[in-house]
């Protein structure tokens, strides 16, 4: 009896052992992992903080430049574009701040802006028919033959022409041939109603992510850009910049522009318009257009530079 009792006692006593160890073991492995997450959640913590902190430090020193370049401008731009006449285009979308600022730049270099033209998105979106038939009572007014200028490229160039006038030939400022057939049609509107024909022209759009699918926005506005670069007359298109602050994504019309051998020696293309930096680039890009060179400036990768070398006016 007294061994039946001892056996018994000494399996519980083992069962008791277990249970308590499995406790104690339980109670200090979670200890053990509590304090490990602990201190991961810490380190995680801190790593945060500090790639916080370095945002912060990256954005206030952005802004830093961002205003010593806003205060150096004028000494900048100074007479870059001393008695030129220059029409500013515009792409649906394009924030009122790029439009204003882009004006006034060009107005300290000494240029005249001679008015806006504002595309409107019907130039895209609308019936194909009407538009090709308007472009063409358009070109047939400036003495164009639409059936010599591929289609894609008859709007760009009808639209050059009713707004700006061709280095070689200068002809009547005062007439904008073409340009109430545009009104009337709906694709642009103008300010003021007739502007004087310009010498030069900058073509200003938001930013515009890169074709994905059926997305057609960027080619066919890639379209008319380029035949406004084609057509004879000193040309800069500026980006707003990209279309996705997040990623920094480059703007999709910019990369088009820039990957066409047709076009990218034919004119000049800005991809941070929106920036100080980017609209002292595009006074010294379009100093260039005149005297014939192009060039891409910017922050993107495929930038030549971040702006043309600065030149006594």
């Amino acid at each position: 009896m007294i061994d039946f009792r001892y056996h018994l006692v000494s399996i519980v006593a083992v069962f008791l052992a277990l249970a308590t160890g499995l406790v104690i073991g339980a109670t200090s492995l979670q200890d053990q992992v509590a304090g490990t997450l602990q201190g991961q959640v810490t380190q995680l913590r801190g790593e945060k903080q500090g790639l916080r902190n370095q945002l912060d430090q990256s954005a206030e020193a952005g802004r830093r430049q961002d205003q010593f370049v806003t205060d150096v401008t004028p000494q900048v731009v100074s007479g870059q574009l001393a008695r030129r006449n220059v029409v500013v285009i515009t792409l649906p979308g394009t924030p009122d701040a790029l439009v204003r600022s882009t004006e006034d730049t060009l107005r300290k270099a000494g240029a005249t802006p001679t008015g806006r033209v504002e595309v409107d998105e019907s130039w895209i979106e609308g019936s194909q028919g009407e538009r090709t038939a308007a472009l063409r009572r358009a070109a047939g007014e400036q003495g164009t033959d639409p059936q010599a200028v591929p289609a894609n490229r008859l709007g760009g160039l009808v639209l050059a022409e009713a707004v700006s006038v061709r280095q070689d030939n200068p002809g009547d400022r005062a007439t904008n041939p073409g340009l109430d057939v545009l009104v009337e049609a709906g694709l642009v509107s103008a300010t003021p109603d007739a502007p004087r024909r310009a010498d030069s022209a900058v073509v200003l759009w938001p930013g515009l992510s890169a074709p994905d699918g059926e997305n057609r926005v960027v080619p066919a506005w890639a379209d008319l850009v380029t035949a406004v670069g084609l057509s004879g007359r000193p040309v800069v298109g500026v980006s707003n910049g990209t279309p996705d602050p997040a990623t920094g994504a480059p703007d999709g019309l910019v990369s088009a522009l820039r990957d066409s051998a047709e076009v990218s020696g034919a004119m000049s293309t800005i991809d941070d318009g929106a920036r100080p930096v980017g609209q002292v680039a595009m006074v010294l890009a379009l100093r260039e257009e005149y005297a014939g060179r192009s060039g891409h400036y910017g922050l993107d990768k495929d930038a030549s530079a971040v702006a043309p070398k600065v030149e006594s006016p």
